[in-house]
């Protein structure tokens, strides 16, 4: 068994019956923070929507190519149809009959 000390833990081995006491120095399991990583975290919690959208770009171009891409197919959609409704004509050009389309279609007349 070993103990704690000031100077860290000793253990306690036994060699031809006699004890020896082996200093093992007691490190932290988490590394001190230096300056230079707070001064990021501080600068993170600062950044804006804009700064952490650059980071997500660079970290993760396909994700953000695939968002854009996704974002097109949600805007065209919802935005250029009643556009393309807003410029109806007066008048309705009438619907062939069927008929002609199926004669059309085959060769026949």
């Amino acid at each position: 068994m070993g103990y704690q000390t000031a100077k860290g833990r000793v253990g306690l081995t036994t060699t031809e019956g006699k004890s020896q006491a082996i200093p093992i120095p007691i490190r932290p399991a988490i590394p001190i923070a230096s300056a230079a990583a707070k001064k990021r975290s501080t600068t993170a919690a600062a950044m804006g929507v804009m700064g952490r959208l650059r980071i997500f770009v660079v970290q993760e171009p396909v994700v953000a190519a695939s968002c854009l891409i996704a974002g097109f197919g949600l805007f065209l959609p919802a935005v250029v149809r009643p556009i393309l409704d807003s410029f109806e004509t007066a008048k309705q050009v009438p619907q062939p009959a069927l008929n002609d389309v199926v004669a059309g279609g085959t060769g026949k007349k």
